[in-house]
């Protein structure tokens, strides 16, 4: 779904110390960027070890930083509850250190110097708000900057992270952006329908609580009238479907959820979706075989319930090595679902695979292994830390919010924290 984009490192000079900036920006290649003018800033996040660090003021910070970069590119700022076409969530944390050096001299004693310095890590996602989707994702990370300077950094971070989004010059020019109501759209549980999204099946540990299908499924205007469906989303769907007529698998999936979603002018049509995903699924792919078992599992698009065809499915496209469907799979087994013991070694073993594989929530779903001693694991809170942090740098909200416990609480709090989950 989405793709690297650009990965920036740099190394600079502060204080007494250097400190090394990286900033990592992935996109969803079919995003509809022009058709993006409006934002709405969101669900901040803020978590800091250092007391030296104002909450407020480095909230305020970042949001002048954010209203500033966008509206350079076009889009303008949504006040208040207001519809907007991208919601921007952003989570902040940094954790306040202290470097010791000792230095001794002979026959005159020794010379301990201790410099505070912190680590930052700013998450800034721009979500489409009528397909509930990412659409840009960026990581900005500072290592061992001198923490007076960490306010000062914040513009350039917000700069760096948003530097290569792109100028809508319809709205530079002058003309009036056009916001459109965007029904929030919850995707069912365990997937989006792209077969991206959630990965965790379980109500308990150790897999983590996904959200859960919005059961009211409104479809704005575009799903219904093909004359308001954004261009650009109306030659896609025609491209689709001429490929999918053609035999492309991939093809199929998209066209499945074009019709899922009510996009491209097409009705929103969970039958249609369900019909397009089999297709894809029976002609081996990965993704589609990931929809169709969401569609058997939570008994959409005109299936019954079916645990044991979502068990099939997820099993069929793990094995063809969609990562999706090992983190998929894994939570049937740790929930005993499907015909499946109920086996947490086994569902740890998934949820490696989907991690390695690159699924951000199957890293937050291993690192929940290790930091409760589940799945075969001894507890281990580094290795714990260390999966947090990559789920965190790799999207997953329920990685970033557990890292940010385990660097603002200690380890306990977060474990008893994630096995309230």
């Amino acid at each position: 779904m989405r793709v690297l984009l650009i990965a920036l490192l740099a190394t600079f000079l502060a204080g007494t110390g250097a400190y090394a900036q990286k900033v990592s920006v992935e996109v969803d290649p079919a995003a509809r960027f022009p058709n993006y003018h409006t934002f709405a800033i969101s669900h901040k996040q803020f978590t800091s070890t250092d007391p030296k660090l104002s909450p407020d003021l480095i909230k305020k910070r970042i949001e002048a930083a954010i209203q500033r970069d966008l509206t350079a590119r076009g889009l303008a700022m949504v006040a208040g509850p207001g519809p907007a076409d991208l919601i921007v969530v952003y989570t902040f944390r940094a954790q306040g250190m202290v470097r010791t050096t000792t230095t001794h001299y002979s026959g005159s004693g020794t010379n301990v110097y201790r410099e505070p310095f912190s680590e930052v890590a700013l998450v800034v996602d721009l979500r489409d708000a009528a397909a509930h989707s990412v659409v840009w994702h960026a990581v900005a990370t500072v290592d061992k900057i001198n923490t007076e300077k960490v306010e000062g950094k914040i513009d350039d971070m917000i700069g760096k992270a948003l530097k290569k989004y792109p100028v809508n010059s319809k709205s530079v020019a002058g003309s009036t952006p056009s916001p459109t109501a965007a029904p929030v759209r919850t995707e069912a549980m365990n997937t989006n329908a792209d077969g991206k999204g959630a990965s965790s099946i379980s109500e308990g540990p150790p897999s983590t609580q996904r959200r859960k299908e919005d059961e009211a499924k409104a479809a704005d205007s575009s799903s219904l009238n093909p004359a308001a469906a954004p261009e650009d989303d109306v030659r896609k769907m025609n491209a689709y479907r001429q490929a999918a007529e053609a035999g492309d698998k991939r093809a199929m999936d998209k066209l499945g959820v074009m019709y899922e979603h009510g996009r491209g002018g097409l009705p929103q049509d969970g039958a249609q979706a369900m019909n397009w995903y089999r297709k894809a699924a029976e002609a081996g792919d990965g993704p589609g075989m990931v929809n169709l078992g969401r569609m058997y599992l939570n008994g959409q698009g005109g299936l019954a319930k079916d645990d044991a065809q979502a068990v099939n499915w997820f099993r069929k496209a793990a094995e063809a090595g969609d990562a999706r469907g090992m983190a998929n799979l894994g939570g049937m087994y740790a929930n005993g679902r499907g015909g499946l013991p109920k086996d947490d070694v086994e569902a740890l073993s998934w949820f490696r695979k989907a991690a390695e594989a690159g699924d951000a929530h199957g890293m937050t779903d291993v690192a929940i292994g290790y930091l409760n001693g589940r799945g075969g694991l001894t507890k281990d809170d580094a290795q714990a830390l260390s999966w947090f942090r990559k789920a965190a740098e790799a999207g997953d909200a329920h990685g970033m919010a557990a890292l940010g416990v385990m660097y603002q609480n200690g380890r306990a709090d977060c474990r008893r924290t994630m096995l309230k989950r």
